[in-house]
C-alpha cells in the first residue's frame, strides 16, 4: 500500500499537506474526500511512488511537517532551507545529545559525552547524506537533459553506491539503460532495466514495459515504444500508464488513437504533474490538425503547468518540448518575437538532444538562426529556463 502525498483545503480554507495510505490514487482520493478535504492535489502516484518506509512510526505532526516540505522539494529547494528544515526535524535530539554531552562532561565520562555526540548528530547527518542522495539524482536528471551521456554513466554509477534506497537504484539503473539506449545497445539496456522487472511488476503491473518504452524512445526506436507504452496500460489499466501511450501516440504516432486515449483518462484522479501532460497532448493533437488557435491555448496551459516546477530538472526535458510546439504555433500565428523568446539556450541544447527528428526538422524550417548544425546552446546551466 502507498503512501501517497497530497495538498488539500480544509472545509475552513486552511491549506495542508500529507500522506494517504491507499492502494491507489482513486482509492486515495476517495479516502480524503470524505474526510471533508477540498482542492485536493495529489502530488504522487500509487503506482509509481517511491517505498516510504522511512514514514512508518511517525506521528501525525511531524508526518505534516514532512508532507509540507516534501511539497516545497517537488519545485525545487537549496541547500539553506534543506539545512533549516533538517535543523527543525532535528531539535528534539539534539537538545537530548547536548543533555547527555553535558552529563558526560560533568561526571568526567568520555563515553557518555560521545553517546551524547553521536545521539545529537546521527539525524543530522543521515539527513544530509540523504540530500547528498538527492542532489547526485539532479545532477544525474541534469546530465541527461543536456545529453552529457558520458556523466549520465558516471552519475549513475555513483548513485548506486550513494543509495540503498530499491527506487533509487532502479531509477539509477534506469538511467544507465538510457545512456546504452542512446548509444544504440539496446541489448545492454534491456539486459540492465530486466534486472528490475521483478521489482517493478511487484510495484505495479505494467511498469516494467512502461520502463521499456521509454528506452526504445531513448534510441529513437519510436514504434517499439508505442508498443510497449500501450502494452504498459493494457496489462495494468493504470491512469498514469494511458497518458504515456497517449503522449507516445500524439508525439509519432496515431493522432485518432491518441485522442481515444486522452478522452478515458480520468483527469480527477491524476497527481498534479500529470495534468500538464493532458494539455499538452491535447495541445500537439490540435496542432497535427493545424487547429492552431486550439493549439495554441493548451500548449500555453501545459507550459504553465511544467513552468510551476521548473527548478526540478525532471520537467526540463517535457517543458522544453511542449515549448518548441507552441513556439512553431506561435511562429505559424505570426508571433514571431513571443515564439523566439521560448527559445533558451539551454531549451534548444535540450531539445538537439531529446527531439525526434520529424520536429527538429520543423524548428530548423521555422527557426533557422536557433537550430542550424552546431548552434549548441549553454549546456550545463542550472535553469535553462
Amino acid at each position: 500500500m502507498a503512501k501517497v502525498l497530497y495538498r488539500a483545503l480544509t472545509q475552513e480554507g486552511k491549506e495542508i499537506s500529507g500522506f494517504v495510505e491507499a492502494m491507489s490514487n482513486k482509492e486515495a482520493l476517495a479516502q480524503l474526500k470524505e474526510s471533508g478535504l477540498e482542492q485536493i492535489n495529489l502530488l504522487s502516484d500509487a503506482a509509481l511512488g517511491f517505498e516510504r518506509d522511512d514514514l512508518n512510526g511517525i506521528g501525525e505532526d511531524e508526518l505534516a511537517h514532512i508532507a509540507r516540505f516534501e511539497t516545497k522539494l517537488q519545485k525545487g529547494i537549496g541547500f539553506f532551507s534543506y539545512f533549516a528544515e533538517t535543523m527543525r526535524n532535528s531539535s528534539i535530539p539534539m537538545v537530548i545529545g547536548g543533555a547527555i554531552v553535558f552529563y558526560g562532561d560533568f561526571a568526567g565520562s568520555a563515553l557518555w559525552m560521545a553517546f551524547g555526540v553521536i545521539v545529537a548528530l546521527a539525524l543530522p547527518f543521515f539527513s544530509f547524506w540523504n540530500y547528498g542522495v538527492m542532489q547526485g539524482y539532479n545532477r544525474l536528471l541534469k546530465n541527461l537533459a543536456f545529453g552529457e551521456w558520458e556523466d549520465v554513466k558516471k552519475s549513475s554509477e555513483d548513485l548506486k553506491k550513494q543509495s540503498k534506497n530499491p527506487d533509487v537504484i532502479v531509477e539509477a539503473d534506469m538511467r544507465l539503460a538510457s545512456y546504452y539506449a542512446h548509444k544504440g545497445d539496446m541489448d545492454k539496456a534491456i539486459t540492465i532495466i530486466s534486472a528490475s522487472k521483478e521489482y517493478l511488476d511487484a510495484k505495479s503491473a505494467g511498469a516494467y514495459e512502461n520502463k521499456l518504452g521509454e528506452l526504445y524512445w531513448y534510441a529513437g526506436m519510436y514504434e517499439k515504444s508505442i508498443y510497449e507504452m500501450k502494452r504498459a496500460y493494457e496489462i495494468s489499466k493504470e491512469n498514469i500508464f494511458l497518458v504515456d501511450w497517449a503522449l507516445a501516440e500524439a508525439r509519432f504516432g496515431d493522432n485518432e488513437i491518441a485522442k481515444e486515449c486522452i478522452d478515458r483518462v480520468d483527469t480527477e484522479t491524476l497527481p498534479i504533474f500529470g495534468l500538464p501532460f493532458i494539455a499538452f497532448i491535447k495541445g500537439l493533437v490540435s496542432y497535427r490538425e493545424d487547429r492552431l488557435v486550439e493549439a495554441k491555448e493548451m500548449l500555453i496551459q501545459a507550459v504553465e503547468g511544467f513552468s510551476n516546477f521548473d527548478k526540478n530538472p525532471v520537467v526540463w526535458i517535457p517543458l522544453s518540448i511542449v515549448s518548441s510546439y507552441l513556439a512553431l504555433v506561435l511562429s505559424k500565428l505570426g508571433d514571431q518575437e513571443r515564439a523566439k523568446s521560448l527559445l533558451s539556450d539551454g531549451v534548444v541544447a535540450i531539445l538537439k538532444e531529446h527531439a525526434e527528428s520529424s520536429l527538429l526538422e520543423q524548428l530548423r524550417d521555422e527557426f533557422p538562426d536557433y537550430f542550424f548544425e552546431g548552434s549548441i546552446g549553454q549546456k550545463g546551466a542550472n535553469n535553462p529556463f
